[in-house]
């Protein structure tokens, strides 16, 4: 803890050189620390710019005290002026002689000031005799720094303040802005606690009780981190003791901590998470649906609904939220990653790296398919260079990302979203994978639908009698969807090809489809699953 360590010079320091700043600031500092070490029946402590509006400094209720916060009821002063004893005095007799509304015989005095004041000892023992209060407690910066090495959480988020790095752990203010400001749609607690009280109140009992490790799982790690910061910043008791820690060797640090702290780990899987639980420290571990621990909470994905009221909470309107889950399916990342959010910071995902990009890219050139269909199977067999059941195989693999770009729903697989996917991959994609598709767009869009011979009357039941397409619908529809997003995304994200336009291979493509089956049929079939409008050339 030695690099930001705060000693009795750095508190009177700071309140030398910035007197305004530290009145405005040593009530917060002391309102922390009461909460990171004791647990209040009534708290009053303005701070900042309410420092000024009169009234006593701080008013105060605890049934336990300890060696820095008085039992029962307590009233609190502050000074930072140079001469201590003159401040000191003239409060002390203001308030003694105009006490309301505290009783004066059933209320300890506390004078706080974050000067040096060498007389604070007997200052506070010629107060106790004269026996005008039922007790008279002084504070000076030497026990203000005695009381930060007992509360890491708080002495580090005031390091911080008066300019003591701590790079490697964040108290929770610092934890919650550097989270929420990743785009310019700030994210709010409202946005992750949606629909989620009854998992809030099990992490807030269980962080208030014995120390002990928990998992919070979620569909990823953000989404996990997001919910506990969320729930972490709605109460001052869990705030005041919370710690963000980045490295290993900050844990070693912060854990041999004997004042008990909520530690977060992220970035890492520590070492010695039993140690500090034996310290005394509640841990908590952010993890996706890899983990293997046994989770105290699992935040299952929302219904649709109730994620477009949560995307709301971000000051989205319905129509807005509406479309953001169709873009994203709800998922955390695509949707961090989604333009109306404007992202500030990229947060790149692993599986681009990691898999086989002829899986990534037919995938999704498909984007939806159904697993039952053989001849929809055959077409990513195509897109993808390899038998269907390898290329699934990959699949599978693809599916336990905690930011995967695809899911299976039943015998269909589906991709999150598109335009995030074609984002993550367009770097990676070749001529061979340009060429694929170009091999299966005229089987798949002039694949013409059987129940265009029946009668009319009797289309309806086309499944039934056997006069269905060779290929799904989804796949149809979305094949197309996939030739007017390159269409629209063309040679200027996909500079590595050398010179081939994917733009004007499209176009050849579709010209080629359109003059081969320009029947009634046709123009039945393709627009029983798209607009060919979507797919005209331009």
């Amino acid at each position: 803890m030695s690099g930001w360590h705060v000693t009795e010079n750095d508190i009177k320091n700071w309140t030398a050189t910035d007197k305004r700043r530290s009145e405005e600031l040593l009530p917060q500092l002391i309102y922390k620390l009461i909460r990171a070490s004791s647990n209040p029946r009534k708290i009053d402590f303005p701070f900042g710019d309410s420092v000024s509006t009169g009234g006593w400094d701080g008013e105060l209720e605890v049934d336990q005290g300890n060696l820095f916060v008085p039992s029962g009821v307590s009233a609190w002063e502050f000074g930072t002026d140079k001469s201590v004893n003159s401040k000191a005095n003239d409060d002390y007799r203001k308030r003694t002689n105009n006490p309301d509304p505290f009783d004066k015989k059933n209320t300890t005095y506390v004078f706080v000031t974050s000067r040096h004041w060498k007389d604070r000892s007997k200052w506070e023992a010629d107060k106790n005799l004269e026996e005008e209060w039922g007790g008279v407690k002084a504070i000076n910066a030497k026990v203000l720094c005695d009381w930060l090495e007992q509360c890491p959480a708080v002495h580090r988020w005031f390091a911080e303040l008066i300019g003591k790095r701590c790079p490697n752990l964040w108290d929770i203010e610092q934890s919650w802005s550097k989270f929420s400001n990743i785009t310019e749609i700030s994210l709010t607690g409202d946005f992750f606690l949606h629909s989620r009280d009854e998992q809030a109140d099990r992490l807030k009992n269980s962080l208030m009780g014995d120390p002990a490790s928990y998992t919070v799982c979620a569909k990823s790690i953000n989404e996990s981190q997001g919910f506990i910061l969320s729930v972490i910043s709605n109460g001052d008791s869990l705030s005041s003791r919370f710690i963000t820690v980045l490295d290993q060797s900050a844990w070693d640090d912060i854990a041999s901590s004997k004042s008990p702290l909520i530690l977060m780990p992220i970035n890492f899987q520590p070492n010695g998470v039993g140690d500090a639980v034996s310290n005394g420290h509640a841990v908590i571990l952010p993890a996706d649906e890899s983990s293997q621990q046994t989770p105290l909470i699992r935040l299952d994905k929302r219904p649709r609904l109730v994620q477009q009221e949560a995307i709301q909470k971000l000051g989205f309107n319905d129509s807005q939220a509406s479309k953001l889950y169709s873009d994203t399916k709800g998922y955390l990342e695509p949707l961090l990653r989604h333009e109306i959010l404007r992202p500030r910071e990229y947060i790149a995902p692993k599986w681009p790296a990691e898999v086989d990009a002829d899986v990534l890219f037919a995938a999704f050139f498909a984007t939806e398919w159904n697993s039952n269909n053989d001849n929809d199977k055959d077409i990513l067999s195509t897109l993808s260079g390899m038998d269907y059941d390898r290329f699934e195989k990959q699949l599978n693999k693809l599916s336990t990302y905690s930011d995967t770009p695809i899911r299976r729903v039943g015998a269909v697989w589906q991709v999150i979203s598109k335009i995030d996917f074609w984002l993550s991959i367009r770097s990676l994609m070749s001529v061979s994978h340009i060429d694929r598709l170009g091999k299966i767009c005229g089987k798949v869009l002039g694949d013409t639908d059987p129940s265009y011979n029946l009668d009319p009357d009797e289309r309806w039941m086309a499944s039934v009698k056997g006069n269905t397409p060779k290929y799904s619908g989804l796949l149809k529809r979305d094949i197309a969807d996939t030739l007017a997003l390159l269409s629209t995304y063309n040679d200027d994200y996909v500079s590595q090809l050398g010179g081939v336009s994917v733009k004007n291979k499209i176009d050849i493509w579709l010209r080629h489809l359109f003059k081969d089956n320009n029947t009634t049929e046709f123009w039945y079939s393709l627009g029983r699953s798209t607009s060919p409008f979507d797919l005209a050339p331009l």
